[in-house]
């Protein structure tokens, strides 16, 4: 779990206008992200990779590593949302790992990434699990319920934060220095 206090994650998503709404799941894409992550425009950061392998594991690892460690040194590209079935019962990331230090693939793969109420946490996107999370898919359930969410980068780091409403919103992530 993250050593990030629940101030800094107020301070982190204060001004973007998260506001709780109805039941259902509702994606939402906000118009600064969507001109910030335009492929054709310059960028110094190569795009996320379509398919994870065993050889930039360690690269993967570290870059997930620095986002638990210090999420602010990250963009909000786009966000997405949707609501969980109950307000008190955890969500699980099914093609989303969160721990940097698991070594195989597979281990990651295997395991559920649990998001439960009021807290929020980093995650790293699984791009090789199906044809769906190779377009920038995650897969989520709870309490019997199963969802999907998208994002426009497979395999990116992105920030999920459970808010008290039952509302979950999740933010895909990019680096602001690559120093």
């Amino acid at each position: 779990m993250s050593n990030l206090s629940r101030r800094d994650a107020v301070k982190m998503v204060a001004g973007l206008g998260i506001v709780a709404t109805g039941a259902g799941v509702i994606a939402t894409r906000g118009s600064d992200s969507e001109a910030a992550a335009k492929p054709n425009q310059a960028s110094n950061h190569p795009p996320a990779p379509d398919q994870q392998s065993e050889a930039d594991a360690n690269q993967i690892d570290k870059e997930l590593r620095r986002a638990i460690e210090n999420p602010f040194q990250y963009y909000f590209l786009e966000k997405v949302s949707f609501q969980a079935p109950k307000t008190n019962r955890a969500v699980f990331f099914t093609s989303a790992y969160g721990n940097p230090t698991r070594e195989s693939q597979e281990e990651r793969k295997s395991r559920e990434e649990r998001l439960s109420p009021s807290t929020l946490r980093v995650f790293r996107a699984i791009a090789d699990q199906d044809d769906f999370t190779r377009q920038g898919g995650v897969y989520w359930k709870s309490e019997g319920t199963t969802g999907q969410i998208q994002f426009e980068h497979p395999g990116g780091l992105f920030l999920a934060l459970f808010g008290p409403e039952g509302m979950v919103h999740c933010y895909s992530l990019f680096h602001l220095f690559n120093c």
